[in-house]
């Protein structure tokens, strides 16, 4: 093609001969033309994924038996559920959107509390100081139609708490937790954790005027009764269910203990905390056996329908 292209290109000159210099300087353009750039290229960048809602936001400013003291509003769903507007925290409980408290079925059972017996101490941090404290009343209860009471356990031991106006969330020292997906949840097993609550600092001691945090690390449900933990003692191995996830204090000797049932067991999902679990029923306080919690990832779409009855659909999971 190139030859034919010299041979048309010097038959244009009828007084000029085709000379070697002008094949060469036809060549040198022909193998010179101006080519099409090619397109350029794109990148895709795929984002974090972040949560649809916003939940599980933190207050840090800087980075329970033998727990440390949290920041002041450093986990903003925690809240105290009391007998009254002064006393200190029975249970503890987590927001998980502007009318609803997520707690324990055995904190709140209708032998012991009616509604209206129930106050919320929301955007607390020393529960002996009631500068700045707000309160909820509490206008229904909703505890998880499969609860009961085994030996020396409590099974899908979950309620769901209305509130009688919607607290403040737009508050920094007020929001929700998120919740997970609904699912076994064996994803959240093996990971370190946060425990939560104002209960008692020692076995037979009394409770704490600050909210105070354990680190804790969950495990397989397998794991909670082999010979290095032994759940129990081995004795009622059989209570650990689908609905229950085990956790060991980090170090031994920090965990949870009276006060603390109904509180959050929350994991830090890229910035997000997650609420895995419910303080549901405890070893002994401050010994070296796993504590157990309701396995809220089994009781998801449950708090969803009670979410969904009160007409608010507000509850977010990730």
């Amino acid at each position: 093609m190139f030859i034919k292209a010299l041979v048309l290109l010097c038959g244009v000159s009828l007084t000029q001969a085709c000379s070697i210099s002008s094949i060469n300087f036809i060549w040198n353009l022909l193998m010179n033309l101006p080519t099409t750039p090619p397109p350029p290229t794109t990148t895709t960048t795929t984002k974090p994924s972040s949560p649809p809602c916003k939940c599980g936001i933190p207050n840090k400013t800087s980075r329970i038996v033998n727990g440390t003291v949290t920041e002041a509003h450093e986990y903003p769903w925690m809240v105290g559920l009391t007998r009254n507007y002064t006393g200190y925290p029975f249970c503890g409980g987590s927001i998980i959107s502007d009318r609803l408290i997520l707690t324990s079925a055995r904190c709140v059972s209708a032998y012991q509390y009616q509604p209206s017996d129930i106050k919320v101490l929301v955007g607390g941090w020393d529960a002996s100081n009631s500068t700045n404290t707000m309160w909820s009343s509490v206008c229904k209860v909703t505890i998880h139609p499969d609860y009961y009471i085994a030996s020396s356990s409590q099974h899908f031991d979950v309620a769901v708490l209305t509130v009688c106006g919607p607290m403040p969330t737009y508050l920094e020292r007020v929001g929700p937790v998120c919740l997970p997906q609904q699912g076994v949840g064996t994803q959240y097993e093996g990971q370190y954790h946060t425990v939560t609550g104002w209960g008692l600092t020692s076995a037979g001691g009394v409770g704490s005027g600050y909210l105070m945090k354990a680190d804790v690390k969950t495990m397989p449900n397998s794991m909670c009764c082999n010979q290095d933990y032994n759940y129990g003692y081995g004795w009622n191995c059989n209570q650990i269910t689908d609905d229950v996830m085990c956790a060991i204090s980090v170090p031994a000797g920090a965990g949870v203990c009276g006060g603390d049932q109904g509180g959050p067991l929350v994991y830090n999902q890229v910035g997000n905390y997650v609420q895995t679990g419910i303080v549901s029923w405890a070893a002994p306080c401050g010994n070296s056996d796993p504590d157990t919690y309701a396995r809220v990832s089994k009781v998801v779409d449950w708090i969803k329908s009670v979410d969904q009855a009160s007409g608010n659909k507000t509850v977010c999971s990730i």
